[in-house]
């Protein structure tokens, strides 16, 4: 799960005396913002939280987020996240209004008026008409023409065609049926001989690109600047196809844009990228949940092997065929997760338990370096827990929807700058140089 935020310097606007910040966004019960004071760059101020004009809450403003630095904001550790007493969620407007501690000046987009019983109003995509021709999707939130009860017709007719290939047909088959395919030797070992240099390089101090770890600091998803302090945490790194050409050469290989432009039927943009030097070790999930995409379903992923992977590293463990368990819907109508919902346990423990009623396989990924695996959307899957100290799991994640589709940050959909690598591939980030 990941929290970025990407809100454009010009929206950072100037407050009197001093003081500045802003509401980014109000979403299932809690406030989201940045507050500084410019006399005191670097020292973390409060602010209060009012509803219906009685203060319920007081907080420090204190979040690193990469964002404010870049933007002038000090250290950058000036973000805060609120959580709203849970007694308001009773289907009311209510008026929030979020101030600078002592002095009731109001930050910018304050204040505003919510229900809290819509857990994220403007944050959940619709839910999605069949196709034409008769054909249905699995799902209510639509897919990829993989996802049509008419794809292996669909297939038939691209090989007569002679648009696929036998083995291609034979890859979207397997794609359809288990909800991934493996790639072997997908990418040369010397691009990723060139992104392994790269990243020591960050390592070591030396790197002259701008990157970013996310790992957990007293149970808070945090993202800090990369460098030496970061190497034997188990963190990921952010976004290295942005940052680095060796990057985008491994996660851009040809049998992966290949395949994937199999499956979207137009170029594919690469929006969210993590390197990973340790096993996660995350939980069972399916990225549809957490990874959010304009059109919900309409995005793939890919996970290649920067080494030989050995068992007890924390390898990559999936159910075979989860992709077509059923909707888990938040709240009864959500596909993707509400912010720091109460059923995220819920939702984990049913993936292993209605995967297991089914009795779908668990396997767990030992590929060689260079060798690549793709899932689909809603593919139940995760990091092994069985860990050996000092056993490195090297592996760069990258997640990809059609060009035409637009990855969602922050506040809401918006159309990400895109960045041409080749005439099939593009990328994009929120985090920004």
């Amino acid at each position: 799960m990941r929290s970025i935020y990407n809100f454009p310097a010009s929206q950072m606007d100037v407050s009197e005396h001093g003081f500045e910040g802003r509401v980014d966004r109000i979403e299932n019960g809690w406030v989201l913002g940045w507050a500084w004071h410019t006399e005191m760059p670097n020292a973390p101020i409060e602010i209060d939280v009012y509803l219906d004009g009685d203060k319920v809450a007081t907080a420090k403003a204190a979040l690193y987020r990469p964002d404010l630095e870049r933007a002038g904001k000090g250290d950058g550790r000036h973000g805060f996240e609120v959580a709203l007493p849970q007694r308001f969620r009773d289907g009311s407007p209510h008026e929030v209004s979020t101030c600078f501690a002592g002095n009731r000046q109001r930050l910018r987009s304050s204040p505003q008026t919510v229900r809290f019983d819509a857990a994220a109003v403007g944050q959940q995509p619709p839910e999605i008409v069949a196709p034409p021709g008769g054909a249905t999707y699995h799902s209510r939130f639509g897919g990829l023409w993989t996802d049509r009860s008419d794809a292996r017709a669909q297939i038939e007719r691209k090989r007569a065609a002679a648009e696929i290939s036998a083995k291609e047909a034979g890859l979207l088959q397997r794609w359809i049926e288990d909800g991934f395919v493996i790639l072997p030797q997908a990418v040369p070992h010397p691009l990723i001989d060139r992104l392994e240099a790269d990243v020591d390089a960050i390592w070591e101090g030396r790197s002259s690109a701008r990157c970013f770890v996310e790992y957990f600091e007293d149970g808070q998803l945090v993202i800090y600047p990369a460098g030496p302090a970061f190497k034997d945490k188990r963190h990921k790194l952010l976004d290295l196809h942005v940052h680095l050409d060796s990057a985008r050469q491994v996660v851009f290989a040809a049998p992966i844009v290949r395949f994937l432009n199999l499956t979207f039927e137009r170029p594919a943009l690469a929006f969210q990228g993590l390197y990973f030097r340790w096993g996660s070790q995350q939980a069972i999930h399916q990225d549809s949940a957490f990874v959010k995409v304009s059109a919900p379903l309409e995005f793939a992923a890919s996970w290649i092997a920067l080494e030989d992977i050995q068992p007890g590293s924390g390898e990559l463990e999936y159910f075979v065929g989860s992709h077509r368990l059923e909707d888990y819907r938040f709240d009864g109508r959500y596909k993707w997760m509400p912010l720091k919902s109460p059923e995220y346990q819920r939702f984990i423990d049913s993936l292993r338990e209605r995967s297991a009623a089914r009795g779908l396989e668990r396997q767990r990924f030992l590929p060689k370096k260079g060798d690549a695996l793709l899932w689909s959307a809603d593919l139940a899957h995760g990091g092994s827990s069985e860990v050996r100290p000092g056993l490195t799991r090297k592996s760069i994640v990258t997640h990809y929807c059609p060009l035409d589709r637009d990855p969602v940050y922050g506040a809401g959909p918006r159309t990400s700058t895109r960045v041409r690598f080749s005439d099939l591939a593009s990328y994009t980030s929120a985090q920004r140089d």
